[in-house]
């Protein structure tokens, strides 16, 4: 950006009015520019002299296709494209030149609202802005964003605050090892060849200070510890010369470098590379997760702060901004009903209705009810390596919360409780859990209920689903020790120990709700609906699929894959869940003649609108083949569930009351939505408002062969955030779509324990054979099947 200000400063014969830049590669300007012969200009700046070339490509831009498009008369191609880009532009230059940078620039970061939170982290307020159509207007969409940076200056600074000392001399073993995971990856510098400086990303931290950590000199061979070294370049001795030494380059290339840790100092604006620490948690949550007041106040700051409407860039353009919130007119859908078993000698209706997105279970069964014949419990936590108490009270709590549900627990005490075994490694613990308690009771356990430790657990959860998922075929529930030994108030302890007994049920086969007959397209058991989701994150593609009449069981299936945000084998996965989807119908249902699905409503998650193309030509193509071959086909709908956008909505009557968060069900379908598709947004949960504003999800419906009415396709919307199995509470997006999106993140339990499965880098540009596709293929070789007693279960709840 300053190279190109200061290009225009300098040719005031050619940029008046200035143009305005995007920061990478593209300028627009009202009129054309006499760019001369070359197009090229020098420009000076920091004593370098810098070659910039400006160069025209394609036509004049016609505005006037962009008042067509919002008016519904023009469809979307590459001339609205360019149009709205080089709006967009405009409005962004002002903050571009003013602001900090985020890395999609289209976030801006106020330096003066950062605020550190400690243990080395700093929180920078910054505020979205992107130019939106909408139906006969262009939407200016300003949004509040939180970004966790580490703590910048010198590194010293950085580790009292992560380690929570003074004098890091007296810092345990332990402590130095989680601070280099922390730091591994930043960039620092430090000084060399008296005001010179070197930068280099950081890989790790030395075992020993800089006064015992040594190296052989290239020129003379002579041996000297690093504060050595750096005395004789610096000119004077480390202040800590028995701190660690910061490692740089690549030690596994030879190419690396010891640095002490004093002369380090961290560079500015870098992202955490690792989650928040856990005990700053809360302070984040507390600085980006607004209510909705504070959060329309926010807003209206940042409104100030990207200075839009009031730039000279807006003016030249002939664009004018109105500072002010849209007001639009909203719809409350009415929740769906949903149905349970009743409890024995319950007068409760077996039927619940949401309110605020929530119902209560009281005197209700789930609506097919699990079977637990035999279960063991294996305890890996060490702070209670042999605490009978704290194991009595687990076992008491779950079978309460299970029974309370309506599963059946045969022996309400374990076959088996196994405490941990520092001398074995956790499957061989898993193994020893399940021999005993065939031993003790006959057969497989039902079930396997592990404790695992607060921290540093996730390879542990890892190896336990891996054992039960993919090699034993034994549905497992893993709790941490802090839920397991909570002391809340008994209403809070039994709504915990409910949610246990959600997963529980679907892991063991059983449903625990159905939505009733009211909503569209479900319910009617000889023209079957399928209803399927798909995610891709990273390397890996998930898709589950309902199998059952009311959609309300799940199956999935995994594949890795280049990463891109198409699957590359959906038709073989569709093909799959088909089969399953007809079993169940012939063997759960009873249903022989009418097994295969009628209609099929596919929502596809993770996608851009300008991806929306691809979907239609390279997703659905495939699924329709693989209907034809098996003679089956049925209508099919598309929808593109959206999460990551940064639209708000504020109920003007609650801007002042307690609850503040519009309702749940509350869908909004004009005045914001695309001015030529059928997209709408819809709120389906609640939460109150300490816990922030509420993001509605947009849907996007892009093919529609069953024909929907908008009413139907957002009462089956909302229907469907209804039935998540994991708890008694309406979900963001509907159910399949969240099970796909679980399916992904836990691609770890596919492969061995201990190796890390790995992700596959970029798509191929050819045919040929390469490096990347056998990389594809050995990932696909090294990642296993799940059991087959699990194939057919919510393993993923």
């Amino acid at each position: 950006m300053h190279l190109v200000s200061k290009l225009q400063a300098e040719e005031p014969g050619i940029f008046t009015p200035p143009a305005v830049y995007d920061g990478q590669r593209k300028m627009y300007a009202i009129h054309e520019l006499d760019l001369g012969n070359t197009g090229s200009k020098d420009v000076v700046l920091d004593a370098m002299v810098y070659e910039i070339w400006v160069q025209r490509v394609g036509q004049s831009i016609d505005t006037s296709v962009l008042h067509r498009f919002v008016a519904g008369t023009q469809s979307q191609n590459s001339s609205v494209t360019v149009a709205r880009q080089a709006l967009d532009v405009a409005l962004r230059m002002t903050p571009l030149t003013t602001l900090k940078i985020g890395n999609n620039r289209q976030i801006f970061y106020v330096p003066s609202l950062a605020k550190p939170i400690g243990l080395g982290v700093v929180l920078c307020r910054g505020f979205f802005q992107s130019l939106r159509p909408a139906p006969y207007r262009l939407l200016v969409n300003v949004d509040i964003h939180t970004r966790a940076v580490y703590l910048p200056g010198p590194l010293v600074d950085l580790a009292r605050e992560y380690i929570e000392t003074h004098n890091l001399r007296t810092a345990p073993e332990h402590k130095w090892r989680r601070l280099a995971q922390f730091i591994t990856g930043i960039r620092v510098e430090w000084p060399v060849n008296g005001s010179g400086h070197m930068v280099r990303t950081v890989k790790g931290l030395s075992k020993h200070g800089a006064n015992r950590e040594s190296f052989t000199r290239r020129g003379d061979g002579r041996t000297q510890t690093i504060a050595q070294y750096f005395n004789e370049v610096l000119n004077r001795p480390l202040r800590h010369p028995d701190l660690p030494c910061v490692q740089v380059g690549r030690p596994d290339a030879g190419r690396g470098a010891l640095v002490p840790m004093e002369l380090c100092v961290v560079l500015p604006d870098q992202r955490l590379h690792t989650g928040v620490p856990d005990k700053v948690a809360r302070e984040y949550v507390n600085f980006s997760a607004r209510p909705p007041n504070e959060r329309l106040q926010l807003v209206e700051t940042g409104l100030q702060a990207l200075g839009s409407g009031q730039s000279e860039y807006v003016r030249q353009f002939g664009i004018t901004v109105q500072p002010s919130v849209l007001s639009t007119n909203a719809r409350v859908l009415n929740p769906p009903i949903l149905r349970y078993r009743p409890a024995p000698g319950s007068r409760e209706a077996p039927t619940a209705l949401p309110k605020k997105g929530y119902w209560n279970m009281k005197g209700k069964h789930f609506y097919k009810p699990a079977t637990i014949e035999s279960w063991a419990l294996l305890n890996l936590d060490p702070t209670h390596p042999q605490a009978g108490p704290f194991l009595r009270t687990i076992v008491q709590r779950f079978v309460n919360g299970c029974r309370d549900a309506g599963i059946i627990v045969v022996q309400p005490t374990p076959a088996v409780i196994m405490h941990r075994d520092s001398q074995l490694d956790v499957l061989e613990q898993l193994n020893q859990a399940e021999q005993q308690c065939v031993q003790a009771s006959g057969q497989k356990p039902s079930l396997l209920f592990v404790v695992l430790p607060n921290t540093n657990q996730q390879g542990m959860y890892e190896t336990v689903k891996h054992w039960g998922d993919v090699m034993r075929g034994i549905p497992t529930q893993c709790m941490k020790e802090k839920y397991c030994s909570k002391s809340d108030p008994p209403y809070w302890l039994a709504q915990c120990w409910l949610n246990v007994a959600h997963k529980v049920n679907v892991k063991l086969g059983g449903i625990n709700t159905v939505l009733d007959h009211g909503v569209p397209l479900l319910g009617d058991s000889q023209n079957g609906t399928m209803v399927m989701a798909k995610s891709v994150q990273g390397s890996y593609a998930a898709v589950v699929s309902s199998v059952d009449s009311h959609a309300s069981k799940y199956v999935a299936t995994l594949r890795a894959q280049k990463q891109q945000e198409m699957i590359s084998d959906l038709g073989d996965m569709t093909a799959r869940l088909l089969a399953l989807y007809m079993a169940y119908r012939r063997e759960k249902e009873n249903i022989r003649s009418n097994a295969a699905p009628k209609r099929i409503i596919f929502f596809r998650d993770g996608v851009s609108e300008e991806q929306f193309p691809a979907i239609l030509q390279e997703e659905l193509p495939e699924i329709q083949a693989v209907c034809n071959s098996l003679k089956i086909p049925p209508k099919i709908t598309v929808v593109v569930v959206g999460k990551r956008h940064h639209l708000r909505f504020f109920d003007q009557e609650k801007l002042l009351d307690d609850e503040k968060n519009c309702v749940a069900g509350t869908v909004i379908d004009r005045d914001v939505v695309h001015p030529t598709e059928f997209d709408y947004f819809l709120q389906s949960h609640y939460h109150g408002a300490p816990r922030g504003t509420v993001r509605p999800a947009h849907y996007s419906v892009l093919y529609d062969e069953n024909n929907l009415s908008p009413d139907d396709m957002q009462s089956l919307s909302f229907a469907l955030c209804h039935v998540y199995a994991r708890s008694n509470r309406a979900v963001s997006i509907p159910a399949p779509v969240h099970y796909a999106d679980r399916v992904c993140t836990r691609w770890k339990i596919h492969f061995n324990p201990g190796t890390s499965g790995g992700q596959v880098e970029g798509p191929a540009d050819n045919d040929s054979p390469s490096p990347e596709r056998s990389s594809i293929e050995a990932q696909q070789g090294a990642l296993q099947m799940l059991h087959i007693s699990q194939q057919d279960v919510m393993y993923f709840a």
